[in-house]
């Protein structure tokens, strides 16, 4: 399991996401059960206009892990509609100052995540080339046959069938 972590990026974040998340709600969780407050300790894990002030700092994190875990588009669409429907229900925010302050942020915090995420994907991909292909004809080289090896081999342990 291990290796996959490592060798797996969206799972190593998503893992490390759950972790976090399990860590540090379960105990608001818990109190939140203890005080009698039902709903707020069934959905403690709920968006920021739910939560009120808590909640807005679980949107921080959720900015930027969300444009490395899904494609761009659909990251800056969500990221947008949560950002719209906070300034739209600014019930979390003390003041209209610190509504338009905490959009600002996280508007920008989005900005460098998708820009980041894209060139992480961009270097990722042109890495892979390098380590598969030979500089020089284009060609696959001994690692890309490998790895093509391994994907047959797979499939045949799962449907004999499925390689002759």
């Amino acid at each position: 399991m291990w290796y996959r972590l490592l060798d797996d990026f969206q799972l190593a974040l998503i893992t490390l996401l759950g972790a976090c998340a399990v860590i540090d709600i379960t105990p608001f969780a818990v109190c939140r059960f203890v005080i009698g407050d039902l709903l707020v300790g069934v959905i403690a894990s709920a968006n920021a206009t739910i939560l009120g002030r808590p909640g807005l700092f679980w949107a921080y994190p959720t900015f930027p892990s969300s444009h490395f875990l899904v494609d761009r588009r659909n990251a800056t669409v969500a990221t947008a509609a949560v950002l719209v429907m906070l300034g739209v229900r600014g019930e979390a925010f003390a003041s209209m100052l610190q509504m338009v302050l905490f959009l600002d942020t996280a508007a920008i915090v989005s900005l460098f995540a998708t820009v980041f995420a894209q060139r992480a994907e961009s270097q990722r991909l042109q890495l892979e080339t390098l380590a598969t292909r030979d500089p020089l004809t284009g060609a696959p080289n001994r690692r890309a046959m490998e790895q093509e090896l391994q994907i047959a081999l797979e499939r045949q342990r799962r449907d004999p069938r499925a390689v002759g």
